[in-house]
């Protein structure tokens, strides 16, 4: 028979190869490598055919950053939305801006008009994030997390200021806690998208 290691010729009965001093697997030996190599070749095509390699993981980054990038120029809308419903005095349905500001001061006039301003901050900021999104510009995943916690911090100095200011919580409801809970989630699953991508390129 043949060494598996060497090839040499040695004796059928031989423990050890005297060439190579390895040990001979013999017939049932070889059989067994042999069926061992069969089965990996069978499961490697078997998991490419199913799709459990890393082509699996193939991301399709294009499409995936023009609906972000449509994304962030929603949440643009809303901000301009929002800023034009602060500074046409339209923030509560039940009582007038002027009256507000009547009884409860300038303090609150201008707490209102710095969230409108923040609010247009934020719009331009999604718009350019969007941009850089759309371009697949490097570290942009850095822009949309600091668009999203400008957003919160924004909201929470707003809501405190309002609830200081007149006494009466009217902004941290259940509406604004899921508001903030699905921008946490939007940004963090761009995030956790963008880094798979980039693991995915660099193997």
């Amino acid at each position: 028979m043949k060494c598996n290691y060497c090839g040499a010729e040695i004796a059928d009965d031989s423990v050890k190869c005297p060439y190579c001093e390895k040990e001979a697997a013999g017939d049932d030996g070889r059989k067994n490598a042999f069926v061992a190599e069969e089965s990996r070749t069978q499961f490697n095509g078997f998991r490419s055919s199913a799709g459990f390699g890393k082509q699996s993981m193939n991301y399709d980054i294009g499409n995936f950053s023009r609906i972000f990038s449509m994304i962030l120029l929603l949440n643009a809308v809303i901000a301009v939305l929002s800023a034009l419903r602060i500074f046409g005095g339209r923030m509560y349905t039940d009582v007038s801006a002027a009256e507000l500001y009547a009884y409860f001061g300038n303090s609150l006039k201008y707490t209102h008009y710095l969230y409108g301003a923040m609010c247009v901050v934020i719009a331009l900021l999604c718009v350019y994030a969007s941009i850089r999104v759309k371009k697949e510009a490097p570290n942009a995943y850095k822009l949309v997390i600091a668009v999203y916690a400008i957003g919160i911090i924004a909201d929470l100095v707003y809501g405190g200021l309002c609830w200081k200011i007149m006494g009466v919580n009217t902004v941290f409801n259940v509406r604004f806690f899921i508001s903030i809970l699905f921008r946490c989630a939007v940004g963090y699953g761009y995030v956790f998208t963008i880094k798979q991508i980039g693991e995915q390129k660099k193997n």
